[in-house]
């Protein structure tokens, strides 16, 4: 016999759910749909951010593979001109041309690898942090010897910036009202500087999960080093010091108020953090500081051959990415023509000729003389004219460090101070005196940004050429009061 049917009527279901969660119309309880909800828009924006990763990382894969394709090139047919800095002008140069021949084309290439170029945009800074962190390894004079090499880094920062920047608002064309605000007004539709600015307004960056990634990998390093050794531990110290790294340029940004920081750049702030977090681990695992530090950096080595070294690996693709900038800018960089010419030109002239006269009137040694005079060129381009010149390029490398350091720090303070407001004269016033440094601290200045990365690469190539040519070089080092051969 079929068993009895129990017939329940909605209101016996009512009858059920607690007096606490009301319904409607035997709907679901109210706190039970809010949360379905809430988990549904968790889920969401996990999906979301997901997507986001994947498409940044596939882009910023982009950039590096063809950085390094670019350097294997160069590598190839012996091109002893640094890859980035020429992989910079044309990919500048070919998306121009491509915008001339197919601008749908141009735009697709653009905006696939915008997110990658908003990436480094965020992360600039944080590149140059390695050669900052082992300058007490490289920086060995007498305390007499450093502060006349200050002073000369010092007092050629103050005149070349303004000079600069003077320079290139004295041979801007002159702008109608119209004309001056769109040079002020955000970049022409360029993904690449919009995704930018659209990164840093979304993030408020996640400095409390670094800070417990770095503090859980330092404990288990220590606690690696102390029981296991080997390869483990140094796997575990190599992630603790890159998230140290990584830790003191957010909270340089983040922690640090707004008007301390144009006083403390953030640079600063990374590089004493990562110096005190090396000692206090070098502390904890027994191990003697100096050589500690120095497996912070391995000259020439690869990638992942140390926390500084994948930093350092990501100038290159930084640089190249430059391009990017550049063309969301190429109108008003094609009407700021005479200005880019005359500040790049002027800067790198002042810059030879100025540090050897300073230097020779200050008595600095002819080594450190010499040495000196490529300070405001970019690393790579520095080592080669201390060759040409007879220099010792590991300590061309440390003065143009220490330059641009001090231009990332007080230079945007010189140009506020002036009022110089333009935002071609103020890129390429940092671009020009601060090289790659000076050009990272630009980077929140979307306008001024490009013209600082043009600037660079200019006065490098500039620079070395005029040094390249036989009569410059002897003028140079009679200047410089160097024998001249």
């Amino acid at each position: 016999m079929a068993a009895p049917t129990m017939l329940i009527s909605p209101t016996s279901l009512n009858a059920e759910v607690p007096s606490d969660q009301p319904t409607t119309n035997g709907r679901l309880p109210m706190d039970l749909a809010e949360s379905l909800a809430t988990k549904e828009a968790l889920l969401a924006k996990m999906r979301t951010a997901g997507a986001r990763t994947l498409v940044t990382g596939s882009s910023l894969g982009g950039i590096i593979g063809a950085n390094l394709a670019l350097r294997q090139l160069f590598a190839m047919c012996a091109i002893r001109f640094p890859s980035p800095l020429a992989g910079m002008l044309l990919l500048f140069g070919g998306l121009c041309a491509t915008q001339a021949l197919s601008p749908a084309l141009a735009s697709r290439l653009e905006a696939a690898l915008a997110p990658g170029c908003a990436f480094i945009s965020r992360w600039l800074a944080l590149f140059f942090v390695p050669n900052l962190v082992v300058l007490p390894l490289v920086l060995s004079m007498s305390p007499f010897e450093a502060a006349r090499l200050l002073l000369v880094i010092v007092g050629g920062l103050a005149c070349s910036i303004p000079l600069a920047a003077l320079v290139a608002v004295s041979a801007l064309p002159k702008a109608s009202p119209d004309a001056a605000a769109t040079a002020k007004a955000p970049v022409e539709a360029s993904p690449a500087t919009s995704g930018s600015a659209v990164l840093a307004s979304q993030s408020s960056s996640p400095l409390r999960s670094i800070v417990a990634a770095s503090t859980l990998s330092g404990l288990l390093a220590i606690g690696a080093n102390r029981l296991v050794g080997g390869v483990v531990a140094r796997m575990l110290a190599f992630v603790h010091l890159l998230t140290c790294t990584v830790c003191g340029y957010v909270a340089g940004q983040k922690v640090v108020p707004v008007a301390a920081q144009r006083i403390v750049h953030p640079l600063i702030t990374c590089t004493l953090s990562t110096l005190g977090a090396l000692a206090a681990f070098a502390a904890a695992t027994g191990q003697p500081f100096r050589p500690f530090l120095r497996g912070y950096l391995v000259p020439g080595g690869a990638a992942f051959a140390a926390p500084g070294n994948l930093l350092l690996f990501m100038l290159g693709p930084a640089t190249l990415s430059f391009g990017f900038q550049m063309f969301g800018r190429r109108r008003l960089m094609a009407e700021s023509s005479r200005a880019i010419s005359a500040a790049t030109v002027t800067s790198a002239i002042f810059g030879l000729f100025g540090t050897a006269v300073a230097g020779r009137l200050l008595s600095l040694p002819l080594p450190v003389r010499l040495a000196a005079l490529s300070r405001q060129v970019t690393a790579p381009l520095a080592i080669e004219i201390a060759k040409l010149l007879s220099a010792d390029p590991s300590l061309a490398a440390t003065i143009v460090v220490l330059t641009g350091l001090l231009a990332a720090n007080f230079g945007r303070v010189i140009l506020d101070a002036l009022r110089i407001d333009a935002p071609v004269a103020r890129g390429l016033a940092m671009g020009t005196a601060g090289h790659g440094v000076g050009t990272a601290a630009m980077a929140s200045e979307k306008e001024a940004f490009p013209f600082a990365a043009i600037g660079m690469a200019l006065n490098a190539a500039t620079s070395t050429v005029l040094v390249s040519v036989p009569a410059v070089r002897r003028l140079l080092l009679a200047v410089a009061g160097a024998p001249v051969p």
